[in-house]
């Protein structure tokens, strides 16, 4: 009976460590992007900030006419994305990393101008390890990309400052190596024209283990074990 009685305080009191305990949050920056400190115009931005063994973090667009606008928020925009038979030029950010990662989240601030209004699809795409930096078109260059999401783009600016769009990239593992995750649309999904993709807080961050609450499990085990030890003793 006593033995039952300490398990179930013991059982109690994991309960209550693990509430306390803090929940699975996004871990560590890998790369990211807000176009305030950058000048409108602009056609490249580096990160604002990357995390550690990260470098050579940048930001631009496979159109000569991505640039950065001047709005509440800086926003990149991708201008003038003209469906072709193989697809659309894109919006992409590159970097490097000195470790293996696993990735956590991804989230943004996202709009378009596509007419007629409404919302389109965008696919977001991870390269292969060492791919160079895009030049061409959302199809053809992304071609052997993994689909990290597919995400409906709302119609409007991307200005209100508040990221709109959250990717769960847990699972997602990548090695030692350069990388570029693109954004863009296939052939057909948006409209023949000048049509734009605006992006901003682009934030890209690794995954977070919760140690915390296993932790305090096997710190309550070892007292269970002792306090019933002693209780065996006396």
């Amino acid at each position: 009976m006593k033995i039952l009685k300490s398990l179930t305080l013991s059982l109690f009191l994991a309960v209550v460590i693990l509430g306390l305990a803090p929940s699975a949050k996004a871990g560590p920056v890998i790369a990211a992007f807000n176009f305030e400190n950058v000048l409108a115009g602009a056609t490249t931005a580096a990160a604002s900030t990357t995390g550690a063994g990260i470098s050579g973090a940048l930001f631009g667009g496979t159109n000569g006419s991505s640039s950065v606008l001047a709005f509440t928020d800086n926003t990149y925009s991708s201008g003038a994305l003209f469906p072709g038979a193989n697809g659309t030029l894109f919006n992409y950010f590159t970097f490097t990393t000195a470790t293996s990662l696993d990735l956590g989240a991804l989230t943004f601030e996202s709009g378009q101008n596509d007419i007629p209004n409404g919302a389109r699809t965008f696919e977001v795409r991870l390269s292969p390890a060492g791919t160079a930096t895009p030049t061409g078109v959302f199809g053809t260059d992304t071609a052997g990309w993994s689909l990290l999401d597919s995400i409906a783009v709302p119609f409007g600016f991307a200005d209100s400052g508040t990221p709109n769009v959250s990717l769960d990239l847990n699972g997602t593992s990548i090695g030692p190596g350069t990388y570029t995750i693109g954004i863009g649309a296939q052939s057909g999904v948006i409209s023949t024209g000048t049509t734009q993709l605006f992006l901003d807080d682009v934030t890209l961050s690794s995954a977070d283990v919760p140690v915390e609450g296993s932790f305090a499990l096997f710190c309550l085990g070892l007292a269970g074990m002792g306090y019933l030890r002693w209780r065996k003793a006396t």
